[in-house]
């Protein structure tokens, strides 16, 4: 792409994302492949995920990348740069709900939680399904980040104030692969419970 004076921004994004797999990824050459991907998709979500990587104000991202590489970029930013996922918008949804390991983002939609909870995977807020293991299916992705908070208290053999008190906010992002208002609220919730 660089050499030639052809541009496919499908390929650039896949050849972007192929050049990070890389053991020692050429940041300069990968920053020239975004530079010109950008004014011929501007505001594409991939190739906004791709510029979280390089300084500079990141943009706010509402709609999902089609990558589920670019996605994990998206959430790992916005857990460190809160707001690069925009609060409220369908992108911050689709994080929430992810599902899958493959190429491309895919998400539950909100019309199967029911079905999912059922065989033991999210649920909704207020389900009544059965519960596989020993612990009931995690409702929403701020009962997921209170589940994994208590799970590693548990391990841990302390509280759950101390959890929090040790793990930023940006490393539970990551851990749980979740945006930051999730992971906020959920925060909020556990400390308003108390040290348990």
């Amino acid at each position: 792409m660089l050499d030639s004076g052809r541009v496919d921004p499908f390929l650039g994004i896949v050849a972007a994302h192929a050049m990070l797999l890389d053991r020692g990824p050429d940041l300069e050459r990968l920053d020239e492949v975004v530079r010109r991907l950008t004014p011929h998709v501007p505001g594409h979500p991939d190739v906004a995920a791709l510029r979280t990587l390089f300084d500079g104000p990141p943009a706010q991202v509402a709609s999902p990348p089609m990558l589920a590489a670019s996605c994990r970029l998206l959430i790992r930013a916005d857990g460190a740069d809160p707001g690069v996922i925009k609060d409220g918008s369908a992108a911050e949804n689709v994080a929430e709900h992810l599902v899958g390991r493959g190429v491309w983002t895919t998400w539950l939609e909100e019309e199967r939680w029911p079905a999912a909870a059922a065989r033991g995977g999210p649920a909704v807020p207020g389900d009544t399904g059965p519960a596989s293991g020993p612990r009931p299916p995690v409702a929403d992705a701020v009962s997921r980040v209170e589940a994994y908070v208590h799970e590693i208290a548990d391990l841990s053999g302390t509280f759950v104030s101390e959890v929090l008190r040790e793990m930023p906010r940006d490393e539970l992002c990551r851990r749980t692969g979740l945006p930051h208002r999730p992971v906020d609220r959920a925060i909020e919730r556990l400390r308003e419970a108390g040290p348990g």
